[in-house]
C-alpha cells in the first residue's frame, strides 16, 4: 500500500538522515507548557499537490509539549508534530542575526507594535527607510480557519 502521508520537514537531507543546519532549520517559541509557531497560517504555501494547489487551509499552531510525537517516524496524522531543536546551530544563527543593523530595527519595529492584550496593536506604524524618510508600514491581517 503506497503512502499518503504529507509531512512537513525543516530540515536538510543527509544520507538517510535528516539534519538541522543553515539551509534546513526552523523556528517556534516554547512558554511554560506550550509550542507556539508564529510562521504556521504559511504552510499552505509551503506544502502544493503536484498541480500546484495548496493541500491545507491556513492554520495556526499552538500545542502542548506533552502532545509531541516521540519522533518523527510516530507522525501519523494531521496536526502531529515533532521538533527538535538544536542549541549550537541557533546560537551560531542568532549571533549572525544581531550583527546585521537591519535585523535589529526590525526587532525593535516588532516591539513598538506589540501592545499585551486587551491593548490593541496599531494599525500603522511608521517606519525610517534608513535615509531619513518615514514610511508608514500596514499590519496585514489574515485569516486562519482552524488550527493543526
Amino acid at each position: 500500500m503506497k503512502s499518503t502521508r504529507n509531512v512537513l520537514a525543516f530540515a536538510e537531507k543527509a544520507g538517510d538522515k535528516h539534519i538541522s543546519s543553515q539551509c534546513g532549520f526552523h523556528s517556534w517559541i516554547e512558554v511554560d507548557d506550550f509550542v507556539i509557531d508564529f510562521t504556521a497560517p504559511l504552510f499552505p504555501n509551503m506544502v502544493r499537490d503536484n498541480t500546484g494547489q495548496n493541500l491545507y487551509t491556513p492554520k495556526m499552531f499552538q500545542k502542548m509539549t506533552t502532545s509531541m510525537a516521540s519522533s518523527a517516524s510516530q507522525l501519523e496524522a494531521t496536526g502531529d508534530f515533532f521538533l527538535s531543536g538544536n542549541g549550537e546551530l541557533t546560537n551560531e544563527m542568532m549571533d549572525a542575526f544581531v550583527e546585521v543593523p537591519y535585523n535589529i530595527d526590525l526587532v525593535n519595529v516588532c516591539c513598538s507594535w506589540f501592545k499585551k492584550p486587551p491593548l490593541e496593536m496599531l494599525k500603522v506604524i511608521p517606519v525610517s527607510d534608513g535615509f531619513g524618510r518615514i514610511k508608514n508600514v500596514s499590519l496585514q491581517s489574515f485569516n486562519i480557519c482552524g488550527s493543526w
